[in-house]
């Protein structure tokens, strides 16, 4: 028998955006939207962040940047978890536009390879 759990966080990313992640303190965020939240979710969450201890769920929270502040587009009940039982930081992830061309992995190998010719190896 084959369990799936579905994660409500997504997003989509272009091929000239990059996905950047990062350990920000939990004063510096704040909420999107403030809709009502059933309570047993936010204990749902609750109780996951104190079974992983220091550690975070992956996907992170998802959102964006705003005048110093990230606001959490997805993932509130994760945040509002991690504020209930006194963390100081998240991991939270945005998109950024890619600074320049991506370079190709493949041709890194294949000089990976052939300085290991080189050398030896």
């Amino acid at each position: 028998m084959t369990v799936m759990v579905a994660e409500d966080r997504s997003m989509c990313v272009k091929p000239n955006q990059v996905v950047r992640t990062a350990w920000v303190d939990i004063d510096l965020c704040r909420l999107s939207l403030r809709a009502p939240m059933s309570p047993e979710a936010g204990e749902k969450k609750c109780r996951r962040l104190l079974y992983l201890g220091q550690c975070t769920p992956w996907p992170p929270i998802v959102g964006h940047w705003e005048d110093g502040r990230f606001v959490v587009c997805d993932g509130r009940h994760d945040y509002l978890a991690a504020l209930m039982i006194g963390r100081d930081k998240r991991l939270v992830c945005w998109l950024e536009a890619a600074p320049e061309a991506i370079p190709d992995l493949r041709e890194q190998r294949t000089e990976v390879k052939v300085y290991d010719r080189q050398m030896g190896a």
